[in-house]
C-alpha cells in the first residue's frame, strides 16, 4: 500500500517537473483556491453553531457579561462592544446562569418604573407608567426568543369609561 503511494507521489512529481512555468503557476493558483475555499467552508461551518445572545449591550453590561462568561468558561464571541454570540445549543443554560446571578442586561424598562413612588403623580401619570411597564416587560420577553434579534412592543389601552355604557 505504502509503495503504491509511494510510485503516485513520484508519477506526480515526474509529470510537475516536465511542466513549463506557466503551467506550474495556474496549477499552484488552483490548489491555493482551493486550500482557501476549504478553510471558507471550515470557518462558515463552525460559526454556524453560534447565536446571539445580546445585541446592542451598554459598554458597562458588555462587559460585566463577558466577565461572567469568562468566569463561567463558557465560548464566546463578540462583534465590538455590544453584541456577544454564544454556541446555540449553551444558550438556555447561559440565559439561566446570568438571570441566577441577576446580570439580566436591563435597558427597557419594566416594572421596575414602580419600584419609584412619587406623592405627586397623577392618576394619568400612573397610567402611562402601567403601560410603559407591560410594554418593556413583553419586549424583554420576547427578545428572549431564539428567533427574535429585537422586539419592540406598542400596545394601546383603552380609556375604561369608554365602554362602560
Amino acid at each position: 500500500m505504502q509503495e503504491k503511494i509511494k510510485e503516485i507521489v513520484e508519477k506526480l512529481k515526474t509529470a510537475f517537473g516536465q511542466l513549463d512555468t506557466k503551467k506550474k503557476i495556474i496549477l499552484g493558483a488552483i490548489g491555493v483556491l482551493i486550500i482557501t475555499a476549504l478553510a471558507t467552508v471550515t470557518t462558515v461551518t463552525t460559526m454556524q453553531g453560534t447565536i446571539v445572545l445580546y445585541k446592542g449591550l451598554q459598554p458597562s453590561d458588555f462587559a460585566s457579561v463577558t466577565q461572567k462568561l469568562q468566569e463561567a468558561g463558557y465560548q464566546f464571541t463578540s462583534s465590538g462592544t455590544d453584541t456577544i454570540k454564544v454556541d446555540a445549543a449553551q444558550r438556555d443554560k447561559i440565559l439561566m446562569m446570568l438571570a441566577q446571578e441577576n446580570m439580566i442586561p436591563t435597558g427597557i424598562p419594566g416594572y421596575e418604573l414602580f419600584d419609584e413612588d412619587k406623592w405627586s403623580e397623577t392618576q394619568f401619570e400612573k397610567d402611562i407608567k402601567h403601560q410603559r411597564a407591560i410594554m418593556g416587560t413583553l419586549s424583554r420577553v420576547l427578545g428572549t426568543l431564539r428567533s427574535v434579534e429585537k422586539a419592540d412592543v406598542i400596545i394601546s389601552i383603552p380609556e375604561s369609561d369608554l365602554f362602560e355604557e
